[in-house]
């Protein structure tokens, strides 16, 4: 089991100094676990950038066929983009016990435990456009790239609050290169995010399903509530398929935080979603995935972009300047 890639950044190396290895590095407190890897904070002795060091247990690793093809993808997808909404991969160090992966150092927690934590499960919508937009951003890279993720979800986006609300998109385990016109047949992702096409086990188009799955994840954070969701699986699915979706009321998210015995108190007017807002969620949510919007074009879209016809109105009439989303982002 070999890894021979060197990805040059240009953060804290000149182009033409050797690779990098273990020893450059003063490697600090762990930081995260999982099945086949740690996560550590170091820091690199002769520039002191800090990197997250990601350590793969290759006696692991030779034991899951899976595991070793889900690393490959992602030093291979990592190793060809750049862009500020994407986890960044700055080299691979190959050890006899390890295979090391220096990453991009990011301070935020998951996007599902930063709503987790609200009192009201999502997020007001100024923020939720902040944060949408750099999803789009790099979905939108990576599309151009020819590059599809097909695991969008919530744990799969960093936000950091306390730098501007910065988001990376992490975990490219199940992402592929891939045509805008071509289909994909492999069955991946999490259930209440996949698109019709694959719900049905048929061939998809894998740049129209990361878009439903960005549609999820802004329908939950504007309502706190999932789109679609069924008692089991093929209720689920069938769900899906008809891309039937209802915006909760005040009520419904009582009873269903009720019923999780919850005792934080929901006000009517935290479930108001914008009609700009679910325009952009009904471009989506087509069943059909050639009439579905693409990740380009939302970029395009006003309500993505901060320009809504309601603020348009008030800074025509009273010759003001719009609150753009970098100042409410300093208030949040």
């Amino acid at each position: 089991m070999h890894f021979l890639y060197t990805i040059d950044r240009n953060k804290f190396r000149a182009p033409a100094q050797q690779p990098l290895q273990l020893k450059d590095f003063s490697i600090g407190i762990l930081i995260g676990a999982g099945a086949f890897a740690t996560v550590k904070r170091a820091v690199h002795k002769e520039s002191q950038f800090t990197v997250a060091l990601k350590q793969y247990d290759k006696r692991h690793l030779s034991k899951d066929n899976n595991a070793q093809e889900s690393l490959h993808k992602e030093i291979l997808i990592l190793s060809q983009v750049d862009h500020p909404n994407v986890m960044g991969l700055f080299e691979v160090i190959d050890t006899r016990m390890n295979v090391n992966l220096v990453m991009e150092m990011c301070n935020g927690k998951s996007l599902y435990h930063y709503i987790k934590k609200k009192d009201s499960m999502r997020l007001p919508e100024d923020e939720c456009r902040i944060i949408f937009r750099q999803i789009v951003s790099g979905i939108a890279y990576l599309h151009e790239n020819n590059i599809v993720h097909r695991d969008l979800k919530l744990d799969n986006i960093l936000v950091d609050p306390q730098d501007g609300h910065r988001v990376k998109i992490i975990d490219f385990g199940f992402s592929i290169k891939s045509a805008a016109d071509q289909k994909l047949s492999l069955f991946c992702g999490t259930p209440h995010y996949m698109d019709p096409d694959i719900s049905k086990k048929k061939d998809y188009n894998g740049h129209a399903a990361d878009v439903w799955a960005m549609g999820v994840i802004l329908f939950i954070l504007v309502t706190g509530k999932l789109p679609f969701f069924g008692d089991f699986e093929q209720d689920l699915f069938r769900k899906i398929q008809g891309a039937k979706y209802v915006f909760p009321t005040s009520q419904q998210l009582k009873d269903q935080q009720n019923a999780m015995g919850s005792q934080r108190n929901i006000r009517s007017e935290e479930v108001v979603v914008s009609p700009e807002c679910k325009n952009v969620i009904r471009k989506i949510f087509q069943a059909e995935s050639s009439m579905r919007v693409t990740a380009k074009d939302l970029l395009e879209d006003p309500w993505v972009k901060g320009v809504s016809a309601y603020s348009a109105l008030s800074t025509t009439v009273q010759g003001g300047q719009g609150i753009s989303d970098v100042s409410i982002a300093s208030n949040l």
